[in-house]
C-alpha cells in the first residue's frame, strides 16, 4: 500500500524524492491521507475490526518510539499477566514485531496510524493516559540517569541504560 502510493507521487505526480523521504519520515499517515484516502481508509476499517481491548492496547504500545520489553510494558499495564495476554494476541495477529534481541515493535505504519487517527479509534482516552504514563515514566528515569551520568567511572552506565 504505501509503495504502490509512494511510486504515484514519483512518477505521475512529479513529488520530490527527498521531501518524500522527510515526509515519509516525520509522519507517514498524511502522506497516505492525502494521496489515497481510498487506501488510508481501507487501512482504517482494517485495524477498526480488531476487538476494543487490541486497539486499546495498540495505542498504548504505539507510545513507544522503537522496540520495547515486556518489562517496558509495564508501565503502560496493570501487572505481568495483562502484559502477556496483550503481548500474545498482538504477536499472533501480527500487530506486533518480534526482533532478534527478544524485544518488541509495532510497525511504523500502525504506530503512525494509532497516534495520528486515535480519535477515530473507540479507545476513550486511552491514548493520552499512555501517553503521561510513558513520560511520567522516562522523565523520573532520565533524572536517576543524569545524577549517574555526573557520578565518577559511571558515564559509560548511564549511557547504555538511557539507549
Amino acid at each position: 500500500m504505501l509503495l504502490i502510493n509512494c511510486m504515484y507521487l514519483l512518477r505521475n505526480m512529479g513529488f520530490n524524492p527527498r521531501v518524500l523521504v522527510e515526509e515519509l519520515s516525520s509522519d507517514p499517515i498524511d502522506i497516505i491521507k492525502g494521496n489515497s484516502e481510498d487506501v488510508y481508509n481501507r487501512y482504517g476499517k482494517f485495524l477498526r475490526k480488531f476487538p476494543g481491548d487490541m486497539e486499546r492496547n495498540l495505542v498504548r504500545v504505539s507510545v513507544f518510539p522503537s522496540t520495547f520489553s515486556a518489562e517496558d510494558m509495564l508501565i503502560l499495564f496493570d501487572g505481568k499477566g495483562e502484559v502477556e495476554k496483550a503481548k500474545t494476541k498482538m504477536v499472533q495477529e501480527s500487530l506486533l514485531q518480534t526482533t532478534k534481541d527478544g524485544k518488541h515493535r509495532v510497525h511504523p505504519l500502525v504506530q503512525a496510524f494509532c497516534r495520528k487517527e486515535v480519535g477515530t479509534l473507540d479507545v476513550g482516552n486511552e491514548g493520552d493516559e499512555a501517553k503521561k504514563k510513558f513520560n511520567d515514566f522516562y522523565l523520573k528515569r532520565t533524572k536517576i540517569l543524569s545524577k549517574l551520568f555526573i557520578t565518577k567511572d559511571k558515564a559509560c552506565e548511564a549511557i547504555s541504560k538511557f539507549r
